[in-house]
């Protein structure tokens, strides 16, 4: 049996599902196709699938489980989708690129003022065999003596 003119790839991959007596689980077992997919996959609600890249391969996986022909499932899915609409790729909004702004902007402060306090500590002149005063000696110092 083909697929000739066809435009059903769903019920084909069913048909040949039950002929060889798997279940819906066995295939997605076998598959790693998820089970909810594989009954989306049969009952063409491709709008409810993942992009046409997912699709393609969950075909390609069905068909080579219920033994058909890959090329043929994929020409014939192909053919059915013709008419529809391809996938329109949406740029962000605008609110999350200004928020991923603002994160940005508070990493750099964030970096310079680390940066800043890790230059004071390395650069921050040392006398090496200098006495160590205590608040006793400086006392002494700064009170007048008679």
């Amino acid at each position: 049996m083909t697929l000739q003119g066809r435009k059903d790839v769903g019920a084909w991959l069913r048909a040949a599902r039950e002929r060889r007596g798997l279940t819906v689980e066995r295939v997605a077992s076998a598959t790693r196709i998820p089970r909810d997919a594989i009954r989306k996959i049969e009952d063409e609600r491709w709008d409810d699938l993942p992009a046409d890249a997912y699709i393609r391969g969950f075909l390609r996986a069905f068909a080579r489980a219920v033994d058909l022909d890959v090329e043929e499932i994929q020409g014939a899915y192909r053919r059915s989708r013709e008419g529809s609409q391809p996938e329109v790729l949406r740029p962000p909004p605008q609110a999350n690129l200004k928020v991923r702004r603002a994160g940005v902007a508070v990493a750099m402060v964030i970096l310079v003022v680390l940066l800043t306090l890790l230059l004071t500590i390395v650069l921050r002149p040392r006398r090496r065999g200098a006495p160590i005063l205590s608040r006793e000696s400086i006392a002494l110092e700064v009170s007048p003596s008679a």
